[in-house]
């Protein structure tokens, strides 16, 4: 089973951006999402969305994760409205169970956001 995977999100043979998914955990059914649009152009008409629930759709499919978490920036507040809108929510855990659990974020302001689907 693959740990971590990227893939470029394309539009009419374009390139628009990439997703990952990153610390995939088969036993807590848990996987770490990612996403970069390669730029404002390419914000703001779904694409990352599509590509974010299409994702989400294969490792719910194929390794039955259940727990999917995104870390933005707390800064990155486009990002964090677009994860809310796709049903992600702020995590319940203690920072200290975050970091412990996810383990450190990429950045100073880090948040956690999750999103639990189920059968």
């Amino acid at each position: 089973m693959d740990r971590a995977c990227t893939f470029i999100i394309e539009v009419d043979g374009q390139p628009v951006g990439h997703i990952n998914y990153d610390g995939l955990d088969a036993e807590r059914s848990i996987a770490e999402l990612d996403i970069w649009m390669r730029s404002q152009v390419c914000c703001g008409h779904g694409y990352g969305m599509d590509a974010m629930v299409a994702l989400m759709r294969h490792l719910h499919a194929h390794f039955a994760v259940e727990m999917f978490i995104v870390r933005p920036s707390r800064r990155n507040q486009r990002a964090v409205r677009a994860y809310k809108r796709a049903g992600f929510r702020s995590s319940s855990l203690l920072p200290a169970d975050q970091t412990r659990i996810y383990g450190n974020g990429d950045y100073s302001d880090t948040i956690t956001l999750e999103l639990k689907i189920s059968a």
